[in-house]
C-alpha cells in the first residue's frame, strides 16, 4: 500500500511537470517569434545569436524533462510490475488455501458420514476416528499458519520470550513427522539446549521448515535434522535432497505468498506462507537463518540462536 501511494504521487508530480513544461515551452515559442519579428531591423548575426540562445535553452529544458519523465515512468512501471506479481501470488494463495481447506474438510465429512450411516466394527471405527483427527490437526495447523502470518505481516505479533528447552521442543515436533514419514527422517539432536523463546512461534518455525523439506525433498530421499551448539550458539540444520533453490530465488523465498517454480506446472501443494513465517519468527527471536546448497543436490536451512543453558 505504501509503494502504491508513492507511485501515485510520482505520477501526479510528473503530470503537473508535463503541464507546466508545455505551458513554458508555448510561452518561449511565442516570445521567440515576437523577438525575431521585432529584431528584423537588426543584422542577421544578432538574430542568429538570439535564435541559438533560445534553442539551447529549450533543448536544456527538454533534456531535463525527458530524463525526469523516463525515471518517473521507470519507477512507476517497476512498482506496477511488483504489485501485479504480488496480486498473482495472492490469487495463487487463495486458490491453494481453498484446496488445502477443502481436502481435510471433505475427508472428515466422509469419515463422519460413514460412521453415522454404516454399522462398522470397533477396530475400523478407531482407524477412521484417528484419520479424522489427523485431518483435523492438519486443518488446525493451516488455520494457525494463516493467523500467524497475518499477524506477522501487520507487525502485530509479539513474541513472549521465556526460558525454553529447544531440544525437547524439536524432538516433540520431529516425532509427529516420524509417524508420517517413518523411514525418511534422520536426526542428531544435542540434549539440553535452552533458549529464550516463544514456544508456539518456535514450534511453527520447526514445523514449517520440516514441512518444506518433505514437500520439496523428493518422495523417497531422507530429511536430516541436526541440532548442535557452538560458542553459546544453537545451530539447527534441516537438510533435504530435492531440486534445491537457485541463488536468484533465495532472496524471495521468505516473502509472503512466494513459491518457487512455475505455478502452472507445480505439483506440490502449499500456500506460500511457511518460509515467510520462519523468517518472521527468526527475526522476532533475533536469530539468523541461511539457505545453502546440499551436495550432490538439495537445500540446507540453518537457524542460529543464542543459547542460555546447556545441560550436560
Amino acid at each position: 500500500m505504501k509503494k502504491e501511494k508513492i507511485a501515485l504521487r510520482v505520477l501526479y508530480v510528473l503530470a503537473v511537470y508535463v503541464l507546466l513544461q508545455l505551458v513554458w515551452w508555448g510561452y518561449q515559442l511565442i516570445q521567440l517569434n515576437a523577438e525575431i519579428i521585432f529584431s528584423e531591423q537588426n543584422d542577421l548575426n544578432a538574430q542568429y545569436l538570439l535564435l541559438r540562445k533560445k534553442v539551447w535553452m529549450v533543448a536544456g529544458e527538454g533534456a531535463v524533462f525527458f530524463i525526469l519523465l523516463a525515471v518517473g515512468f521507470r519507477y512507476i512501471k517497476r512498482t506496477v510490475s511488483t504489485e501485479l506479481a504480488q496480486a498473482r501470488r495472492e490469487k495463487n494463495f487463495l486458490l491453494a488455501v481453498t484446496h488445502e481447506l477443502k481436502t481435510p474438510i471433505a475427508a472428515v465429512k466422509l469419515f463422519l458420514e460413514t460412521m453415522q450411516s454404516r454399522s462398522i466394527d470397533e477396530e475400523k471405527r478407531k482407524m477412521m476416528t484417528g484419520q479424522a483427527l489427523q485431518e483435523t490437526k492438519r486443518l488446525q495447523s493451516l488455520t494457525e499458519n494463516i493467523l500467524l502470518a497475518t499477524r506477522m505481516d501487520q507487525q502485530q505479533a509479539i513474541a513472549e520470550l521465556m526460558p525454553l528447552n529447544f531440544s525437547e521442543l524439536l524432538k516433540r515436533e520431529v516425532e509427529r513427522f516420524q509417524r508420517l514419514y517413518p523411514h525418511r527422517l534422520e536426526t542428531e539432536i544435542t540434549e539440553g539446549l535452552a533458549v529464550l523463546g516463544d514456544e508456539q512461534m518456535l514450534s511453527a518455525l520447526i514445523v514449517n521448515l520440516l514441512d518444506n523439506a518433505f514437500k520439496y525433498g523428493g518422495t523417497e530421499m531422507p530429511v536430516r535434522v541436526r541440532l548442535e551448539s557452538s560458542s553459546n550458539k544453537l545451530l539447527l540444520t534441516i537438510t533435504d535432497s530435492g531440486k534445491g533453490i537457485s541463488i536468484q530465488e533465495r532472496k524471495n523465498i521468505f516473502r509472503m505468498f512466494y513459491r518457487t517454480g512455475n505455478e502452472e506446472t507445480r505439483s506440490t501443494s502449499g500456500t506460500g506462507l511457511g518460509l515467510f513465517i520462519v523468517a518472521a519468527v527468526a527475526k522476532l527471536h533475533k536469530a539468523e537463518i541461511e539457505v545453502s546448497d546440499n551436495q550432490p543436490q538439495g537445500s540446507i536451512f540453518a537457524v542460529k540462536m543464542n543459547v542460555i543453558q546447556h545441560e550436560a
